[in-house]
């Protein structure tokens, strides 16, 4: 009898933890969903450990990524379109930008390939990009489709930083470095200034002669300016990039 007990309750031991990572992922997949940003920022904070392990939290972390972004997306649309849009943060009140941030680190911190579109939808915040170049060949397909889809030219111009980093990596498919080629020389031509300067950065990662041949045009051509008041004189910041 008294082994019986013994058996009884070593199962227990050895299936209370897995069982509480079962209950524990299923309530924070729940609360992720909550319509409350403040109550999925408190849960955000709960993802570590065997639970940031399950597949199951991993999905729905990513996707609430991926929800977020679909969110600043149709605000940059609208912004392109000339519409004015409120500030998010006049929309969700004080706080929402710091939540989002906490978002993208928690999934950053997942380190999956199964984030990427996610991560590449939050790269103008700069903290994907170190991830992504760290995933090589994998990442790239989804960045060039998103510089040449993306009405938000910082994160246009974060594609073209990430495409240099990977790059420098090396590439190993020679029609994906043509392709993440073409985007950055693309990207030296953008009609915002910014991804303009940062494609002169990283255009000496596609080869040299080619980018010596792009940045003559460049200095002959691009008028992007502004008067410096400290020096006293205009900057040229694409030319001089």
């Amino acid at each position: 009898m008294n082994r019986f007990i013994f058996a009884v309750l070593a199962g227990l031991v050895l299936l209370t933890p897995t069982a509480a990572v079962a209950a524990d992922s299923a309530s924070i997949i729940k609360s992720l969903s909550s319509s409350s940003w403040e109550e999925r920022d408190k849960v955000i904070a709960e993802i570590k450990g065997p639970i940031a392990a399950d597949a199951a939290v991993r999905a729905a972390t990513i996707a609430l990524l991926e929800k977020e972004n679909a969110i600043r997306e149709q605000w940059n649309q609208d912004e392109k379109d000339g519409k004015s849009p409120a500030p998010l943060k006049a929309r969700f009140g004080e706080g929402h930008g710091e939540y989002y941030l906490n978002l993208v680190a928690k999934v950053v911190s997942f380190k999956d390939t199964k984030a990427i579109d996610s991560l590449i939808g939050a790269l103008d915040v700069g903290a994907p990009e170190k991830a992504l170049s760290e995933m090589g060949d994998a990442a790239a397909p989804a960045a060039i489709a998103d510089f040449t889809k993306s009405p938000n030219k910082n994160r246009r111009a974060a594609v073209v930083r990430l495409l240099g980093r990977l790059a420098d990596k090396g590439l190993a498919d020679p029609t994906l470095r043509a392709r993440a080629k073409k985007a950055v020389f693309d990207g030296a031509d953008d009609p915002a200034p910014n991804v303009r300067e940062a494609a002169v950065k990283n255009l000496h990662r596609f080869g040299r002669q080619e980018a010596l041949e792009k940045l003559k045009k460049i200095a002959d051509a691009d008028s992007e300016s502004f008067m410096h008041k400290a020096q006293n004189k205009r900057k040229y910041p694409v030319r001089e990039a």
